[in-house]
């Protein structure tokens, strides 16, 4: 099953005013209009759903809203509407997404990016965002969690004939830099004055400040995560829990034997800066386990690199050099176009060789 995340606006309220007379706007009448109407014109989520290839045996939508109640009755209209051709489809409120900019900032850009993570999580990473309709915001903090997530994000502006599919990029926040510096996190999250959190605070980098914001109140604790902090600690334990589900086998009948000793059928048994870089890769949605193949402890590199990126009729091959030696690597897939995933590792890998060289 796949699951598709649509964040939800009030196009929809605003069509059929047009579409009907203002003294016949009930749920049963938009409902009817919609029925005979062309999805273009229905509403921004709706146009968008229109170019995806759905299917009601394979996909499940869910309709992410705001605490409006003009943005719930749309949500709840498109779950009618797609229930009613057949699909499984729910709506979820997202707390904290409003016209309140308090909250909005403290809970709702957190809570938008928690809640597609959570769905992502739930699907194995068998998913869509569309972040079409909603606030502008509601929608770039859904493209965040998107490429979070590594899945395809798709948008479709007012003045756009098609379709833009924004494919999953291999980015991620830098959990290990996020690691060094999280016991000084902890202190300030649990400083008892803004004078204690501000004394660790001002000691620690620009990148890790941004974590953390002042909550502007009088309380024990003055400092909380911020939005980014919030999506950061989210993204992180999915990662985390990927990376500990994913299996690792050896190509070799029979043997366990790889370039990392034997036995490895875990992605922490490799050594900490081979980690470190198949992170990225390992985490792009569809990569089902990685199989360790030839290896050979007679070339070497520093710091690893990966060479010779091709399809294999099991998902995407490459060659691995690292300190230990090298050793073919193959991304076992469980999807069956392995275009996207063999792009993004094409990506990955050149970019590091130009980093490292």
């Amino acid at each position: 099953m796949r699951a598709i995340i649509s964040t939800v606006g009030t196009s929809l309220l605003g069509n059929s005013k047009r579409g009907l007379s203002a003294q016949d706007i009930s749920d049963e009448s938009i409902l009817e209009w919609m029925a005979r109407t062309t999805p273009k014109d229905i509403s921004a989520e709706v146009n968008t759903l229109s170019q995806l290839d759905l299917s009601t045996k394979e996909d499940n939508l869910y309709f992410l809203v705001s605490e409006t109640p003009e943005g719930q009755r749309c949500a709840d209209l498109l779950t009618q509407y797609y229930n009613s051709q057949g699909f499984v489809a729910e709506s979820h409120v997202v707390k904290g997404v409003s016209f309140n900019t308090g909250q909005f900032r403290d809970f709702g850009m957190a809570n938008i990016v928690r809640d597609v993570l959570r769905l992502c999580r739930k699907y194995d990473g068998s998913a869509i965002v569309n972040a079409t309709g909603g606030f502008k915001a509601e929608a770039a903090y859904a493209l965040l969690a998107g490429q979070l997530a590594r899945v395809p994000v798709a948008y479709l502006h007012d003045e756009f004939r098609q379709m833009v599919f924004l494919p999953p990029m291999p980015i991620h926040f830098d959990y290990e830099r996020f690691s060094e510096f999280e016991d000084n996190i902890d202190e300030v999250l649990h400083a008892q004055s803004r004078k204690e959190a501000r004394h660790v605070l001002d000691n620690l980098p620009p990148d890790i400040q941004v974590l953390l914001e002042d909550t502007k109140k009088d309380s024990k604790n003055p400092y909380d995560l911020s939005p980014v902090g919030k999506a950061l600690i989210e993204s992180f334990d999915r990662t985390d829990d990927q990376l500990f589900d994913l299996s690792i086998t050896s190509g070799k009948k029979g043997s366990h034997s790889t370039l990392f000793g034997d036995g490895v059928c875990d992605i922490h048994e490799l050594p900490k800066d081979v980690q470190e870089f198949l992170q990225p890769i390992l985490s792009i949605a569809g990569v089902k386990s990685l199989q360790l193949g030839r290896f050979s402890p007679r070339q070497n590199s520093d710091r690893p690199v990966g060479k010779y990126v091709a399809l294999h009729d099991q998902g995407v091959q490459f060659k691995l050099v690292c300190r230990e030696g090298w050793s073919t690597l193959l991304l076992i897939t469980e999807v069956a176009d392995r275009e996207p995933i063999f792009s993004l590792v094409c990506n990955y890998i050149n970019k590091r060789s130009y980093d490292a060289g």
